[in-house]
Order: C-alpha cells, then sequence, then structure tokens
C-alpha cells in the first residue's frame, strides 16, 4: 500500500537516492532491470540498486532470463533473505579460495609458523 508521502515523492520525483527511489517503484509492482531503465535510470546503477536492495532483504528477484523484483513486507522473511545472500556471499568466496589455492597457501604458512 502506498502511502500519501510515497505518492508525493513519485509525482515530484523528489527521493534522497536512487535506491530509495528504485525501492518505492517495485513496492508499488514489480519491476524489471529492462522497465528501471527504460524509466532512465542507467543499466548499471538500476543493476547495483537492485542487488544493494537484495542484500538488505528489502526485495527478491523471480525467474531467471526476466528477473521481475519484488518487495518483501513480513520481517522475517526479510531477515531470511538478506540471510541467505550473506551464505551465498560465503559459499562463493570460500569456493574461490579453494580454486584458487589461497586457503592452502594459509594453512602452509600457519604449518610453518608452529
Amino acid at each position: 500500500m502506498k502511502t500519501k508521502a510515497s505518492n508525493n515523492a513519485l509525482k515530484n520525483n523528489d527521493f534522497t537516492s536512487v535506491k530509495e527511489h528504485i525501492y518505492e517503484l517495485i513496492k508499488i509492482r514489480p519491476q524489471t532491470l529492462e522497465t528501471l531503465t527504460l524509466l532512465g535510470f542507467k543499466n548499471q546503477t538500476a543493476s547495483a540498486r537492485l542487488s544493494e536492495l537484495e542484500d538488505l532483504g528489502l526485495i527478491k528477484s523471480t525467474g531467471e532470463n526476466l528477473s521481475f523484483f519484488t518487495s518483501i513486507t513480513d520481517p522475517t522473511e526479510q531477515r531470511l533473505h538478506a540471510q541467505a545472500r550473506q551464505q551465498t556471499y560465503y559459499l562463493n568466496w570460500v569456493k574461490r579460495g579453494k580454486e584458487n589455492g589461497y586457503f592452502k597457501k594459509y594453512l602452509e604458512d600457519i604449518n610453518v609458523k608452529l
């Protein structure tokens, strides 16, 4: 449900940040990256703000090829979504570390010091 302040901000483009503007648009109706670029946002900027909003657990993407971004209103679901994103980032970091041999080098350094 839109608030009166949100309606006025949308009409007047009176937002403190691009992220806030994108979030308000998504709260009104699901958006795609493509529709946001058609609304005048730069592709890279919109993509970065969408990622930040997902990291905060405020929105989620649906679909694979053409993702629609929808708002998450339930605080528990927001927290769980943010935690899942953090877990994904962590697992990708560990995977890259293993693939590039960073952990092996680190463990070798520890063994030398012991």
